[in-house]
């Protein structure tokens, strides 16, 4: 007999400009994120795909607050195939800050976990802005994450 889990699923959301503090009231702002569960963070970033970090640390940018967005119901195994499933399509040289970014990502799980309409959209809104733009950027310049997890706690992808 398997054990379903009732695993809380946490938004943790951090501020990359000193501006969002400014534009987070009108649900505008750049923002990094990551889904909290079971103790570790989950994210996504250039190089290294899909990683299992301490959460609420995200070198780069500063915490700016937790949302509960609801309750996954389901086994261990349910959560890791869910996981196993979005590192295959979230590998780290598939990240496009504007395209498939770290909310991108936390977004795909929470909606695994939870179905759809859970994920704020204002945390990936300035990206999903951004896209409309991209024509005016070198092509070099959204491949790489503006929060790095190297030298911090945590553990890469498997």
């Amino acid at each position: 007999m398997r054990t379903h889990l009732a695993t809380k699923v946490i938004l943790n959301v951090y501020d990359l400009s000193e501006h969002n503090e400014y534009l987070y009231q009108f649900g505008f702002g750049l923002f990094h994120s990551g889904i909290q569960l079971n103790g570790l963070e989950y994210t996504f970033a250039s190089g290294g795909g899909v990683q299992e970090v301490a959460p609420k640390y995200a070198p780069g940018a500063i915490f700016r607050e937790s949302l509960q967005l609801g309750t996954f119901h389901g086994t261990s195994q349910e959560l890791q195939t869910v996981l196993d499933r979005l590192r295959s399509s979230f590998r780290g040289e598939d990240y496009d800050l504007l395209g498939k970014n770290c909310n991108s990502f936390a977004e795909a799980l929470t909606e695994q976990l939870l179905g759809e309409g859970r994920f704020p959209g204002w945390v990936n809104r300035a990206a999903w802005v951004g896209s409309f733009f991209s024509c005016l950027l070198p092509k070099d310049s959204t491949g790489q994450a503006p929060v790095g997890h190297s030298g911090g706690p945590s553990s890469s992808s498997r």
